[in-house]
């Protein structure tokens, strides 16, 4: 298969699945994000703006606009209106308490931006980077910073995050070197992995099944995880190439 149509083909996959449902949501809801005035309410952004956009709470404790908060609860299966919004979400509040971002990621170069990947499928721009750079693995604690965004090119959008404290930390890698390229961990080097591959590029950081420690297929000393092995391991998986090479399992 040409190797540009398979990653169109990939590319094409991943935002047919990204394609928002007009429908009520259901399930949990377990976030830390920022309260709002919206439209006449108060509402609760996880990122602001967020693929989700804004819910209203059964409850807000004692908190409101301005403070940053941990909710968790059920949808409960109610739109309320705000404003000219008529479809906003509501959220049944469990527990509602203040929140802080904690996370150990690494800094790297997306879409023209230097932004932080907390390794949970999240990208963050930072309020403060100090004297760090794309590739060093550092902890970042903080909070979204309220109706605030890094635009990047394309016009892609991402949270911005008001630094507290900014460190080196180690991370605890996901490889699992049992087959050289599994991203997916399911035993195998196949089209999954190459589906984990292609989101990390061009969509958006693969969720927590895909393990981005396995991804330096082409061996580069440098280990740098870039369009060169996503074509190494197309080559590999349907033109029969080179396998994977062996990487060591210490995370990066």
């Amino acid at each position: 298969m040409n190797v540009i149509k398979f990653i169109a083909i990939g590319i094409g996959i991943l935002g047919i699945g990204a394609l928002p449902v007009a429908a009520q949501p259901s399930g949990t809801y377990d976030w830390c994000g920022t309260l709002e005035d919206f439209e006449g309410c108060v509402a609760m952004y996880a990122i602001w703006p967020g693929p989700m956009g804004p819910v209203v709470l059964t409850e807000y404790g004692g908190f409101g606009p301005g403070d940053q908060v941990h909710v968790v609860g059920e949808y409960n299966g109610q739109f309320a209106i705000c404003g000219g919004f008529e479809d906003v979400p509501v959220v049944a509040v469990t527990t509602i308490e203040p929140c802080a971002l904690d996370y150990c990621g690494d800094l790297f170069e997306y879409r023209g931006c230097l932004l932080f990947n907390n390794r949970e499928g999240e990208l963050y721009g930072l309020s403060n980077y100090g004297s760090y750079g794309a590739g060093d693995v550092v902890r970042v604690t903080g909070n979204f910073v309220a109706g605030y965004q890094v635009v990047c090119d394309g016009g892609a959008r991402f949270a911005l995050m008001d630094v507290a404290t900014i460190e080196p930390c180690q991370l605890e890698s996901c490889c699992r070197g049992v087959v050289d390229g599994d991203l997916t961990g399911d035993g195998s080097c196949d089209l999954s992995d190459l589906m984990c591959f292609t989101a990390f590029l061009f969509v958006w950081p693969p969720d927590s099944e895909c393990c981005m420690d396995e991804a330096n297929v082409n061996g580069d000393a440098a280990g740098t995880i870039d369009l060169s092995d996503l074509i190494y391991l197309v080559n590999f998986v349907f033109l029969g190439g080179p396998a994977p090479h062996p990487l060591p399992c210490t995370g990066q």
